[in-house]
């Protein structure tokens, strides 16, 4: 049976990541722009050269949600960082 391991901003760290990915896991963890301000710098960069996927939804009552995507996003600023899929979405009213 696969595992996928789901995780708060805690455990998104290079060195859990790494373990996780020795053990052969799939895995699925949180990222705050306040904690990972490097990897939201990426992703912001790659965001305005059109590098992102979006997907956009528009309800009955006009509020939109927004999902943004985009794969081999560098985790950190050292140079063996692992290279994480970014998903967020943002809803608007």
């Amino acid at each position: 049976m696969n595992i996928i391991i789901t995780e708060d901003g805690l455990y998104s760290k290079q060195p859990f990541i790494d373990e996780l990915k020795k053990s052969g896991m799939s895995y699925i963890l949180v990222a705050k722009p306040t904690d990972h301000k490097i990897l939201f710098e990426w992703v912001d960069e790659l965001t305005g050269l059109g590098d992102a996927s979006e997907f956009k939804l528009k309800d009955s009552k006009g509020k939109r949600t927004v999902y943004q995507w985009m794969n081999k996003v560098p985790l950190n600023g050292t140079a063996s960082a692992d290279e994480v899929n970014f998903f967020q979405f943002k809803t608007i009213n």
